[in-house]
């Protein structure tokens, strides 16, 4: 009874607490309500406010953005003149409204600054429309003004012709007089007539110069559009012009008032017009004020409409600042609401606070009492059943590791036993402890047998031994230990085993045992050892191949050099037409064949694997020179332009295979030339990539030839393929060249391609990588000449050529231009002569189209404007002009196209007057052509040449070409013969074959070398030059004859042009002995 009598009191202050909690709910939420009410009719208020603020604000913005582009339609004066348009009238009215309907102060100032404003753009309008009528007829009076000044020039030039008809008459008159006269007074008329020609001529020719500086000061009078440059044209080239002209005064008068007005005065005293109006004068200078005017309209509009965006915004700002004291409003309504509710809400949870104080005070004790013994029951109950869990946990555990172990222990003897390897471990003592029954097996015993068991129980005591020293050194130094021995098999087979071992280590790092697995390697000792028979197999089939090849290439070339050889010496003899024909057959059939064979045989040293580069230093430019050489008659033969080109941006010193970068691009250059029967062939260099060591080139032949067919394009790089069996018939060949040329570039490790259109050209190119020359500093550092700011002219009318040329001199920092034709050259160096910068050097091509350039020299040394200018002609190979004829045209000098970088430089500095050491002409003096070796020895007759060769058909041969080329020889039938010879009479030349009986060319070479050497003869004189012939083309074969002491080196069949070359390269030594 006691209890729930002290329970009443707690029960009545719940029931009072739960009801003051709904009082104050309920009164919050009211408040709440109220408060967002006033919000909603403060943010209606707000919105409707601001849209009425706006709507004028754009109105505004688009009566004014109207009223703009009217008066920008006036000021252009490509669109047709419209009367004055109501955007400015609207824009004013809206802003006069827009002012009449607000009472607010700053509202009402931006409205009024806004009305002046639209004012000032009514008035810039009104400006711009009267602008504008004034601009239409000045434009209509200023074309008619024009078109009446062209014809009083118009009437004029007729006058002047028709005084120059009138002068012929009276010649014609003259003449006659001057043929019925006497002898007497025929010469003294024929004086009174030449005079009065004379005269006549000289005053006509002046008239028609004025007349034509009038006109073309009258058309620069037109387009000035300074108006300062227009009066100092009026007072100083346009009326001394019209007072030089005094033909036909009716005319010029005319002329006079079109261009200055009628009533225009002449102020003598200050030599100025003082123009009236109506002229041309007068209405230029004001279509210059208009314009300058049309740009102040301009200025003004921009002025006008940026004072419009200043206004508009100043009334968008006095808009913003009456909508924000609006939301300020509404904002300080919305935080005395908050501050109301945050005081009532404090209050209601201070008084919640006091109530529960009290009502807590009153049932802590007895809930303290029941909680803590609760908790003592829970915390018995949580320990049992912990542990409980932890040793249930610990059970699985236990259970999981042991059945991993077995697992483990199960996979690792099954891998162990089945590995195909025999494994083991041995205690640091020798005995085995585990051993897999591959390795039992192998020892033909039990693991019961092994285990416990030394090496000296189980082996071959010498063996035991060795396997004990390896242990030892094992466990000493902890080195693995990797081996190959025989091992006996319990049938006694010997096998190979390759072992390794290693030692075992415990947790203290101390070695605990030794253990190591072994496998048979007998097969593969078996197919090592059939590699190695099969590789020397190979190299006796390689060698005997290439011995093969070599023997081909001697007994081929060995009757073709005695075919094309006597073709040669045939054809050199007076021979009918007929025969000659025939003769040139047989030659061409030859040359055919030979080229057959070169691509057969290259094709077998390329399969047989005999096919390798060599990486020697060379001149990139020299290498291109000379193969563009190699084509350059047969393409100047069908009078097509070959041009080569290489960016002074890529290096030139490299190293590589010299030959076979000549032998790939001599291919593409003589399919080019041999498909292309009018154009030109273009070979040139590109750079793809470099680094600091080696560089990527690319090379481009470019045709305006037959093309290739995309179909044909597939099949272009197989063996014996061409674009179709009708290339074949029509231009012969194998098809081989551009597989080996393919070949060739991938072991350069670079790509071929092709891109062509049929029937109208082909671009041959591919990628070589090349390395760098490795040079001094100084020997990097360019060559610079210091041409004095030359000027050079081109003058070709093949497109590529010309700007090839203009490149190349350009890069010297020189300057340069081109023209296509004598016309336009003409043109250019007279424009520069009279501009005072006249045209330094002319380089002249000989062959061109219209006006050749013999006949433009001629005509550049007959004009004294330009007679100083330097010329340099430009002569095809084959079609040299003689010296005689360039002296003539008085040219300077001359290079032969293809131009050469050094030639070229020559010429250009032995035009400028400076000297260098080169084999070219000082200042003016035409180059002289070199003195062929022949006459200079048949002259002295003391050069003597030994041929060594064993077949009488190349001894028959190389004899003709002898002869032909001016020598005389002795013959020695084999090597032993040769080196008599020599010893007998010493020689200056001797023309040695390889291959002989006897004693071969190389140790006769050897031999002449030895006796010049100890000989008492030979002191104080030069070796003899020993010149290698022979049949054999494979690669070596060139060092060979040089490592033998040989000089030279030629292969057959030997060409009359090859062997004078070797002989003119040789010509100074020869003048050297002549003055001893």
């Amino acid at each position: 009874m006691k209890t729930a009598q002290r329970g009443q009191p707690i029960f009545w202050m719940v029931r009072l607490l739960g009801a003051l909690g709904f009082v104050m709910v309920a009164v919050m939420i009211g408040q709440s309500g109220l408060q967002l009410q006033s919000i909603r009719d403060n943010r209606a208020r707000l919105q409707e406010e601001q849209e009425h603020l706006n709507q004028p604000t754009r109105e505004i913005l688009e009566r004014a953005d109207e009223a703009r582009k009217a008066i920008q339609a006036a000021l252009d004066e490509t669109n047709p003149f419209t009367e004055k348009s109501g955007a400015v009238t609207d824009l004013g009215n809206t802003v006069r409204q827009l002012t009449h309907s607000t009472e607010d102060p700053s509202a009402i100032l931006a409205l009024t600054r806004l009305d002046q404003v639209a004012n000032n753009l009514a008035a810039v309008e009104k400006h711009a429309l009267a602008w504008r009528a004034r601009y239409d007829i000045d434009v209509k009076d200023l074309a008619e003004q024009q078109a009446q000044v062209q014809a009083y020039l118009a009437a004029l030039r007729n006058e002047a012709e028709l005084q120059y008809g009138r002068r012929r008459l009276e010649e014609a008159i003259r003449y006659k007089r001057w043929r019925s006269a006497k002898s007497d007074e025929a010469a003294h008329l024929a004086l009174i007539l030449t005079e009065q020609a004379r005269q006549e001529s000289h005053g006509l020719g002046e008239f028609k110069t004025d007349l034509a500086d009038l006109a073309r000061i009258v058309e620069s009078f037109n387009g000035e559009q300074n108006i300062h440059n227009l009066a100092n044209l009026k007072d100083n080239k346009l009326w001394p012009a019209l007072d030089r002209i005094n033909y036909q005064f009716d005319l010029v008068n005319d002329l006079k008032i079109a261009l200055f007005g009628k009533g225009f005065t002449a102020d003598e005293q200050h030599q100025r017009i003082l123009p009236a109006s109506g002229g041309l004068y007068s209405l230029r200078q004001d279509y210059l004020l208009l314009q300058r005017e049309h740009q102040e309209l301009e200025d003004d509009l921009a002025l006008v409409s940026h004072d419009i965006a200043a206004a508009v915004t100043a009334f968008a700002e006095s808009s913003k600042l009456r909508s924000d004291a609006l939301a300020l409003r509404m904002e300080q309504i919305l935080a005395a609401n908050w501050r109301q509710m945050l005081i009532f809400g404090v209050g209601c949870l201070l008084l919640f606070w006091v109530f529960a104080w009290f009502i807590s005070r009153a049932i802590r004790d007895r809930v303290l009492a029941i909680e803590l013994a609760k908790a003592e029951a829970d915390s018995g109950r949580q320990i049992a059943r912990r542990l409980m869990q932890e040793q249930q946990a610990a059970n699985q555990e236990l259970e999981r590791l042991a059945e991993a172990l077995t697992s483990s222990e199960v996979f690792l003897q099954s891998l162990v036993e089945n590995l195909p390897v025999e494994i083991f471990r041995k205690d640091t003592e020798g005995r085995f402890i585990f051993a897999n029954k591959r390795f039992c097996d192998c020892k033909g015993m039990s693991l019961t047998e092994v285990l416990g068991k030394t090496n000296f129980d189980i082996d071959p005591p010498e063996l035991a031994q060795k396997y004990r020293e390896i242990d030892k050194d094992l466990i000493e130094t902890r080195r693995p230990s990797e081996r190959e021995e025989i091992w006996r098999n319990p049938s006694g087979e010997e096998r190979w085993n390759r072992v390794i071992q290693l030692a075992v280590l415990d947790t203290s790092n101390h070695v605990v045992a030794t253990q190591g697995m072994s496998w048979d390697v007998s097969s593969t000792k078996q197919a090592e050892k059939n590699l190695k028979l099969a590789k020397e197999t190979a190299e006796l089939a390689a060698r005997a191949k290439s011995e093969f090849l070599a023997k081909m290439s001697h007994e081929i070339r060995t009757p073709m050099n005695g075919v094309i050889g006597m073709i040669d010496l045939l054809l050199d003899c007076n021979l009918a037409e007929q025969e000659r024909e025939f003769a040139e057959t047989i030659r061409v059939s030859a040359a055919t064949l030979l080229t057959i064979i070169n691509d057969i045989l290259d094709v077998s040293k390329i399969e047989a694997g005999k096919m390798t580069l060599e990486v020697i230093n060379f001149d990139l430019v020299k290498t291109i020179e000379s193969t563009v050489d190699i084509v350059a008659m047969g393409a100047f033969s069908k009078g097509i332009e070959l041009v080569h080109s290489i960016p002074t941006g890529i290096p030139t010193l490299l190293r590589g295979d010299p030959g076979r970068l000549r032998q790939v691009l001599t291919n593409l250059l003589g399919n080019a030339v041999k498909f292309t029967e009018k154009g030109e062939v273009v070979v040139s260099v590109g750079k793809e990539s470099e680094s600091t060591t080696d560089i990527v080139l690319k090379f481009s032949v470019h045709d305006t030839g037959i093309g290739i067919t995309s179909e044909a394009q597939e099949r272009l790089f197989d063996a014996f393929s061409q674009a179709d069996g009708s290339t074949t018939r029509k231009y012969g060949g194998t098809g081989l060249g551009l597989t080996i040329a393919k070949r060739l570039v991938e072991m350069m490790q670079g790509e071929i391609g092709v891109q062509s259109e049929a029937g109208v050209s082909s671009t041959f190119w591919f990628t070589a990588r090349l390395e760098k020359q490795v040079l001094d500093v100084d020997a990097t550092k360019p060559d610079v000449v210091d041409f004095p700011a030359a000027t050079v002219l081109v003058i070709d009318d093949n497109a590529t050529n010309r700007q090839v040329l203009c490149d190349q001199i350009l890069a010297w920092r020189m300057r340069a231009a081109g023209a296509a034709d004598g016309s336009e050259a003409l043109k250019k160096l007279r424009l520069a002569g009279q501009k005072g910068e006249p045209y330094d050097l002319a380089l002249i091509d000989v062959q061109m189209p219209g006006m050749d350039g013999l006949t433009l020299a001629r005509a550049i040394r007959a004009d004294t404007s330009i007679a100083g200018t330097r010329l340099i002609a430009l002569t095809s190979l084959g079609q040299v002009c003689s010296t005689e004829e360039l002296k003539q045209a008085k040219i300077d000098t001359y290079v032969v196209k293809p131009v050469k970088v050094s030639r070229l430089f020559d010429c250009l500095v032995s035009a400028m007057g400076q000297s260098l050491a080169r084999d070219i002409a000082a200042n003016s003096e035409l180059p002289a052509a070199p003195l062929p070796l022949s006459q200079v020895d048949v002259q002295t007759g003391k050069v003597r040449i030994l041929l060594a060769e064993d077949n009488h058909t190349n001894q028959l041969v190389a004899l003709g070409l002898l002869r032909k080329l001016g020598y005389g020889a002795d013959t020695a039938e084999d090597g032993l013969a040769a080196l008599d010879a020599h010893q007998a009479v010493p020689y200056d030349i001797i023309l040695m074959d390889c291959q002989m009986p006897e004693l071969d060319g190389f140790d006769a070479t050897r031999a002449i070398r030895m006796w010049e050497q100890s000989s008492t003869i030979f002191r104080g004189r030069s070796p003899v030059y020993i010149i290698a012939m022979t049949a054999n083309a494979m690669r070596g074969d060139r060092e060979k004859c040089l490592a033998a002491g040989m000089d030279e080196y030629i292969t057959k069949p030997i060409r009359k042009q090859e062997l004078q070359a070797l002989l003119e390269r040789w010509k100074p030594r020869f003048k050297i002995e002549l003055t001893r």
